[in-house]
């Protein structure tokens, strides 16, 4: 997925819904750009996504990867879970081996 797909999905999926010209304000770029670039004509500057991403509310990897945030408090929780159980050396490696097939 193109980072303009994407830029359209979550703007759209905003409520209230964001316009074009509601994100033209926010950024200071125009709605003829914004347009262009959610239709993938142009792909934005990194300057241009981490503004875009700060006015939606969303992370680059959400925008540019489709890539949802996490919960922090929710993997906080996992992690602190983690770290308090007294894991082996096997089940260490186990774990890994699952976390890295995760993100692959």
């Amino acid at each position: 997925m193109k980072i303009g797909t994407n830029l359209q999905r979550i703007r759209k999926a905003k409520d209230p819904k964001i316009t074009q010209q509601d994100l033209a304000k926010a950024t200071g770029l125009s709605r003829s750009y914004l347009s262009d670039v959610e239709h993938n004509r142009y792909n934005p500057s990194l300057d241009t996504t981490i503004a875009l991403a700060n006015a939606l509310g969303v992370t680059l990897n959400e925008l540019v990867y489709d890539i949802p945030t996490t919960n922090n408090n929710e993997l906080d929780s996992i992690i602190n879970t983690l770290v308090t159980t007294n894991l082996d050396t096997k089940q260490l490696e186990l774990l890994k081996l699952y976390v890295n097939t995760l993100i692959k």
